[in-house]
């Protein structure tokens, strides 16, 4: 991958993970409200989870549509894509 490329995608996604955190900001302001659910023994999700972690698969989908995703909540994307030569 050459260096414009780079810096263009570090770039864009200074720009994701400003956006993501006001997004997660909004789903922290009504916590009380907020309801989780059991994903396993000691694992808890919330919709708010879900939401950012979408917000944040959707924009990488759109800004890098070749690549893959790999999330914690699920709804994986894997991509094959050559990043040397």
């Amino acid at each position: 991958m050459k260096e414009e490329s780079i810096q263009n995608r570090f770039h864009a996604v200074q720009v994701l993970v400003r956006d993501a955190g006001l997004y997660a900001l909004q789903w922290y302001r009504k916590l009380d409200s907020l309801k989780t659910e059991k994903k396993g023994p000691q694992d808890l999700v919330s919709k708010a989870d879900r939401e950012v972690e979408k917000m944040i698969r959707e924009r990488l989908q759109t800004l890098f549509p070749e690549d893959g995703f790999l999330g914690e909540k699920g709804n994986h994307k894997f991509g094959c894509r050559r990043y040397l030569g």
